[in-house]
């Protein structure tokens, strides 16, 4: 079962007023570091008072307008978490897929929203062998079947040699590549 992307109204709220309060501290750290002009008219303390008002003007401009929005924004993020559930809930695995091994049906195991590419959202299945054959295969809910892209040595681009451990406690996975020796680990550690 997939988590739900739909959160309660209060967390949306929450997340545009932090949004808020951040743009509001740029815009005090933007007008505390704007260089006073050199004018010999005013003195220091008046050219100060004026970037206080400056600022305290922005900020009023900047949080009446932020709360113009703040429904309407909500009520955007809201409905499009919505689809996203639907979507989730209503995808169908492609059928009739089989085991590039032993070339029996595979069953679908695991369901994901993909964010992956530049198409609308789509959802991604698992399949898994009833054999346990390897490799897995995944496929996306309009048929399409994922392909991972090859890791690249960052040095000379040849495509890495990767080996996994998994002790059932740990996953480590080592990248190297053939030609000019790079190697990187990654490592994860499962939650018991």
């Amino acid at each position: 079962m997939s988590e739900k992307h739909l959160k309660s109204h209060q967390y949306y709220s929450d997340l545009y007023d932090r949004g808020t309060v951040e743009q509001c501290r740029r815009t005090e750290k933007n007008c505390d570091e704007m260089s006073l002009p050199e004018d010999k008219k005013f003195k220091k303390t008046e050219l100060e008072n004026m970037r206080a008002g400056v600022k305290r003007l922005y900020l009023y401009a900047q949080t009446g307008e932020r709360y113009q929005k703040k429904s309407e924004t909500i009520r955007a993020w809201m409905d499009a978490d919505t689809k996203i559930d639907e979507l989730l809930e209503h995808a169908q695995p492609p059928e009739d897929i089989r085991c590039l091994t032993c070339r029996n049906r595979v069953v679908p195991t695991f369901k994901e929203l993909w964010h992956g590419d530049s198409k609308e959202n789509r959802v991604l299945f698992m399949f898994d062998c009833p054999n346990k054959c390897l490799p897995r295969r995944a496929f996306f809910n309009d048929g399409e079947e994922w392909r991972p892209e090859p890791r690249l040595c960052p040095h000379c681009m040849t495509k890495l040699t990767i080996t996994d451990k998994d002790d059932g406690i740990k996953s480590i996975t080592t990248f190297s590549c053939p030609k000019c020796g790079y190697t990187k680990t990654e490592e994860y550690e499962w939650q018991q």
